[in-house]
C-alpha cells in the first residue's frame, strides 16, 4: 500500500541530517575538550574545584548529546531509505500478489473481413449451396436504412427467380475471421450481389448482358442491458 512512496523533500531531510550530525560532533568535540581541560586543570589546581566541577559535567552533557544526536540521525537516515514503505506494515496488511485470470473475449473480426465471391472460387458452390450460406449469414438480419425488403423476401425472391448470388460480405464474430465464418457480428452490415440472365423478352430487343442486383441488411447491435 505504502510501497514505492517518495514524498518531496526526503533526499533534503537526509542531507540536512547528515550536516546536523557532522556540526554536533564538531561542537561537542569541543565542548568535551574544554570539559576535559577544566577538569584536568582543577585537579591540578590550576582552577578552582567550581571550574573543575563544570568541566566534568560539560565533558559527560557532550558525550550525552553526540549519543542523542547520533541515534536521531541514524534514525532519520533509516527512515528516508525505508521511505515509509510497506516494511513498517504487518505482514497481514502488507501487500499480496494477486493473480486474476479472466476468460478472453470474443473478439469481432475486421470489418467486412467475411466475404465469397463465389465465380472466383475453384469449386464454386451452387445455386441453393449459395442461397444456404446466405440464409446462414443473415439470420437475425434486419433491412438496412429505408428499405422494407426483409431477409425472407430475399430468400423468397432467390428460390422463385433466376437471379444467383455472385458474392456476400459481412464481419464474422472471431475467431475465424474468413468466408468460412457464418456468424455475423452485432452491429455490422451484409452487402449481397446477385446477378440474373437476361430473359428472352429482354433479348427481342437485342443483346442484353446479365443484370445485377443486391441487398443490404445490418445485424442490430446488442443492448448493454
Amino acid at each position: 500500500m505504502l510501497d514505492g512512496i517518495d514524498p518531496e523533500g526526503m533526499d533534503t531531510l537526509n542531507t540536512v541530517a547528515g550536516y546536523g550530525l557532522g556540526t554536533a560532533i564538531v561542537a561537542a568535540v569541543i565542548a568535551a575538550t574544554l570539559g576535559v581541560y577544566l577538569w584536568v586543570g582543577g585537579k591540578l589546581g590550576k582552577f578552582s574545584g567550581d571550574k573543575s566541577a563544570k568541566g566534568l559535567n560539560a565533558m559527560w552533557l557532550a558525550c550525552l548529546g553526540v549519543t542523542f544526536i547520533t541515534s536521531a540521525s541514524s534514525a532519520i537516515a533509516w527512515g528516508v531509505s525505508t521511505g515509509g514503505t510497506d516494511n513498517l506494515m504487518p505482514e497481514a496488511a502488507q501487500p499480496q500478489d494477486i493473480t486474476v485470470n479472466r476468460e478472453a473475449p470474443v473478439s469481432t473480426c475486421d470489418q467486412g473481413s467475411g466475404e465469397r465471391v463465389f465465380e472466383e472460387e475453384d469449386d464454386p458452390p451452387s445455386h441453393d449451396q449459395r442461397v444456404a450460406i446466405f440464409e446462414d449469414v443473415a439470420a437475425g438480419a434486419e433491412p438496412l436504412g429505408q428499405s422494407d425488403i426483409t431477409v425472407a423476401d430475399a430468400l423468397e425472391s432467390l428460390r422463385d427467380t433466376d437471379a444467383t448470388i455472385t458474392n456476400i460480405t459481412w464481419t464474422p464474430v472471431g475467431p475465424g475471421c474468413d468466408g468460412t465464418n457464418f456468424t455475423t457480428a452485432a452491429g455490422t452490415e451484409i452487402s449481397v450481389t446477385t446477378q440474373e440472365d437476361a430473359s428472352a423478352a429482354d433479348q427481342v430487343m437485342g443483346p442484353v448482358g446479365p443484370r445485377s442486383g443486391g441487398y443490404s441488411f445490418e445485424v442490430p447491435a446488442e443492448d448493454d442491458d
